[in-house]
């Protein structure tokens, strides 16, 4: 059974500011910054080089 609290609902400014409060939060933060800039670079290569 699955209960909810609307009291405790938050909006999702709230994740951020929770994985930093974390021990791991700077790290996965990294992480995260780090993957979305490799993806961004995938896109660019893959778009420049793509043959069509």
């Amino acid at each position: 059974m699955v209960n909810s609290d609307p009291d405790r609902a938050r909006g999702l400014d709230a994740a951020p500011h929770t994985s930093r409060e974390q021990a791991y939060g700077l790290i996965l933060r990294t992480l995260l910054a780090l993957g979305i800039a490799v993806f961004a670079l995938c896109c660019l290569v893959q778009a420049r080089y793509r043959k069509g």
